[in-house]
């Protein structure tokens, strides 16, 4: 009898672990989908956007990299400081289907950023694919902007700001000296991209190695801001 008990209790405990095992399994296989590559919005951490420009030729990459398949839909979703979500890429119907490991390149039409999303000044910005059913665990990819609410370009002639010569070839000159404390100035092209940013600038700017075409400029004082236009030829 004793040795009958015994071997059932080995018996119940092997069921025990071989039933734990299939369970442990089952609990960590999963779908995981992560952004591995973003192109065509500005992410590089040093970049200004603005209200005026949308950006145009997005490829976001999306990658399961989980243990288990995922099929259905899955948006790419987009925030910065307001923490409002906003929606890059809507999948279609049809859906994704991603074995492990599989990636997949989505084309957004174009994004504009705006002031329903982002504060004036710097922003944290978010992006991720979230699927629209089943808690699928994904990876965030984060980056820094510099966000300037812009409504139109007439905006930059509110407070006009001496540049010369304009058009520029190889060096610039800023009127500073008209500007009250005197904070930092920023010139970026028509995509945000900075060419060239200070706190303490010389008396010229070189611009000899810069593409031509259109430029804006920034320079913030004390409770101002002065803006204009630079075409370099």
């Amino acid at each position: 009898m004793i040795y009958l008990n015994t071997l059932f209790m080995k018996s119940i405990r092997i069921i025990l672990i071989f039933f734990l095992f299939c369970c442990s399994t089952d609990l960590f296989s999963q779908a995981h989908l992560s952004i591995t590559n973003l192109v065509g919005l500005p992410n590089s951490g040093q970049d200004t956007v603005y209200s005026v420009s949308p950006y145009d030729s997005i490829e976001v990459t999306i990658k399961n990299t989980g243990n288990l398949g995922f099929q259905g839909e899955a948006d790419i979703l987009i925030r910065g400081n307001l923490a409002v979500n906003d929606t890059l890429f809507t999948d279609s119907l049809s859906g994704t289907i991603l074995a492990p490991g599989d990636s997949v390149i989505r084309y957004p039409n174009s994004y504009l950023f705006n002031s329903v999303n982002y504060v004036d000044g710097d922003n944290i910005v978010v992006v991720w694919p979230q699927a629209r059913t089943g808690n699928i665990p994904y990876d965030s990819l984060v980056f820094h902007v510099y966000y300037v609410s812009f409504q139109s370009i007439s905006e930059f002639e509110n407070k006009p700001l001496t540049i010369s010569p304009n058009p520029g070839i190889d060096y610039i000159k800023l009127g500073l000296a008209e500007i009250k404390q005197f904070e930092y100035v920023r010139i970026f092209d028509i995509q945000g991209r900075i060419h060239y940013e200070s706190t303490v600038p010389g008396p010229t700017i070189n611009i000899q190695n810069w593409n031509k075409g259109l430029y804006y400029i920034e320079v913030i004082g004390k409770n101002s801001r002065y803006s204009g236009s630079l075409i370099i030829q």
